[in-house]
């Protein structure tokens, strides 16, 4: 199936499991619209204030101001400070997941040991077994 609205109906209404995508009915929602949509591409969306010229507010939608007005510049610089902030938090999230990794590392790399010596073990153990069945069926045989 090519056309995506199509499979999601399918989907959200039960006759297929998952679109071609992968999204599962437990990752689609209706809009306000009536359309149906990703919940976690919808969630950034808003995240995002992607609205075009519109500006989401408490009472509402309102126009933003027009380019070159101080508003409009005291918008940008508010915008900008936000990402600033964003870009230090970023940062430090990725110095703290660098940290997280590196002991992630060294737990798999034990896990790893244990595994292989519990594999040398089984093959001695079977070797072990080989020889003695081949003993007794020798004695078997005198």
């Amino acid at each position: 199936m090519t056309n995506t609205n199509a499979q999601r109906a399918k989907v959200f209404h039960g006759t297929l499991d998952k679109t071609s995508g992968g999204l599962t009915k437990n990752d689609l929602k209706k809009n306000e619209y009536g359309k149906i949509v990703s919940k976690k591409a919808s969630s950034a969306a808003r995240k995002n204030n992607n609205l075009g010229s519109f500006k989401q507010t408490k009472k509402g939608f309102k126009l933003s101001p027009a380019k070159g007005t101080k508003d409009y510049k005291e918008m940008l610089s508010k915008k900008s400070s936000r990402k600033s902030s964003k870009k230090s938090m970023k940062k430090s999230a990725k110095k703290s997941a660098k940290k997280s990794a590196k002991k992630s590392a060294k737990k798999s790399a034990k896990k790893s040991a244990k595994k292989s010596a519990k594999k040398s073990r089984r093959k001695s153990a079977k070797k072990s077994m080989k020889k003695s069945r081949k003993k007794s069926r020798k004695g078997k045989k005198n």
